[in-house]
């Protein structure tokens, strides 16, 4: 159930709503810890849907927010209170491999029951890492029902051969899994979704897989293989490529129109635009992030280190706090249609704080309000008050000290600066 939002926390939501108004998509809340983040996720939500619906309803009738966190366990805490008004999905199809089913599957539930918000949630290292692992037996079930479309697959004897090769070490499990999402995938109300997965598989598997080899080529081959130790290796490192196709067509396909990302600074390489120091995990997140009307809401209480000490310095001769701060600029400048230098504006405001003898007060000033007005464009935080919490009652000073104990001090001070000259 969602809370309602106090004062402060509708506050900030303001903020951020009054921000993508002006057409600034990307946006920090860098709320102090405890003040409820998720709150004012929740308001963000509720208030991108009901004010700016014409952009986010347009495309296909249906709100999407998508909820990136470090891990399922908080994905699970935080979900529910998100949105009431739309569907949330199981945690165990949260790959990003299976999220082109996910999202026509949920759409046709959505408008049967006259709703049109759709809830889902990634996490970096399940979603956004397909170099090694063979995914979740889910994954692969759902991979071998999608790949059983294809006119190549439209027997029995082809069938369970590509059973076999993605079967992996769950056969309990893959059982009755692979039968659920090869029924899933044939509902009559699915066809759309069969139209387009069919369409996919078939660009994707017609790349070339090696010199002399397509992708689809590929597959067939192993499917008439014969079972030994060199075919496992084979298939392992085959279906790592197959998450990954099927993990880019999720990606074409799942459009969001809100992107929550909780605790970013735990995954601050999902925000990474320097392409000289890719990833895969950004290269994927970047394709992601890609459609430049989506709407994407950073939470953290840290997004980056205040300040670096000299030590840290000496050791690495390195400013990891500037270019972590610089990092996180780039990447919610980066659709700015306003072209804000921020870089030189940091730089202004930096050197004037540097040689301040050189500066007056209405100079310095109008650098400060600048660097401060850049941040506010992008940013918004809100912190305890002192006087809330702690408020600290001095005892009035006669109740300890008499004039007598003041004289004697001072005596003793004398005394003591008299024997020392």
């Amino acid at each position: 159930m969602k809370n309602k939002p106090l004062d402060f926390q509708s506050a900030t939501a303001e903020h951020v709503l009054e921000t993508y108004k002006k057409g600034q998509k990307r946006v920090l809340v860098a709320d102090e810890a405890g003040l409820g983040k998720t709150t004012v996720a929740s308001e963000v939500v509720r208030r991108v849907k009901g004010e700016l619906s014409k952009e986010v309803l347009d495309d296909d009738g249906m709100y999407c927010v998508v909820y990136v966190c470090c891990n399922l366990q908080i994905a699970q805490q935080n979900i529910d209170t998100l949105s009431d008004d739309g569907e949330k999905v199981d945690l165990s199809q949260s790959r990003l491999s299976m999220q082109h089913f996910v999202y026509y599957r949920k759409k046709v539930e959505l408008k049967a029951s006259g709703k049109d918000t759709l809830v889902l949630s990634l996490t970096p290292a399940t979603s956004f890492q397909m170099t090694w692992g063979t995914g979740s037996v889910s994954e692969r079930a759902l991979i071998y029902a999608c790949l059983s479309l294809l006119p190549a697959f439209n027997s029995q004897e082809k069938q369970n051969r590509l059973s076999d090769l993605l079967v992996g070490w769950a056969p309990k499990a893959w059982k009755w899994l692979s039968v659920h999402y090869y029924n899933e995938v044939r509902k009559p109300e699915l066809i759309e979704y069969r139209e387009t997965i069919v369409a996919a598989m078939t660009s994707k598997l017609s790349r070339m897989y090696s010199a002399d080899e397509t992708y689809m080529q590929r597959l067939l081959h192993l499917c008439d293989s014969r079972q030994d130790a060199q075919w496992q290796n084979d298939i392992y490192y085959f279906t790592i490529k197959l998450r990954k196709i099927f993990a880019e067509i999720s990606l074409e396909i799942l459009k969001p129109d809100l992107v929550i990302m909780d605790e970013f600074q735990k995954f601050s390489s999902l925000i990474d635009t320097d392409r000289s120091t890719e990833t895969e995990e950004n290269m994927i997140a970047r394709k992601f992030f890609a459609n430049k009307n989506t709407y994407i809401l950073l939470l953290s209480a840290t997004p980056y280190k205040p300040y670096t000490t000299l030590e840290e310095l000496n050791d690495s001769n390195n400013d990891e706090q500037y270019k972590d701060f610089h990092r996180l600029m780039d990447f919610l400048h980066i659709n700015d249609v306003n072209k804000i230098d921020f870089k030189a504006i940091w730089r202004d405001y930096s050197s004037a704080l540097k040689h301040i003898e050189k500066e007056t007060e209405e100079t310095i000033g109008l650098k400060h309000q600048s660097a401060e007005n850049m941040l506010y464009n992008v940013m918004g935080r809100t912190e305890r008050s002192n006087e809330g919490i702690i408020h600290e009652i001095l005892p009035p000073v006669y109740d300890f000290l008499s004039a007598g104990d003041i004289t004697s001090f001072r005596g003793c001070l004398i005394t003591s600066v008299n024997a020392t000259t």
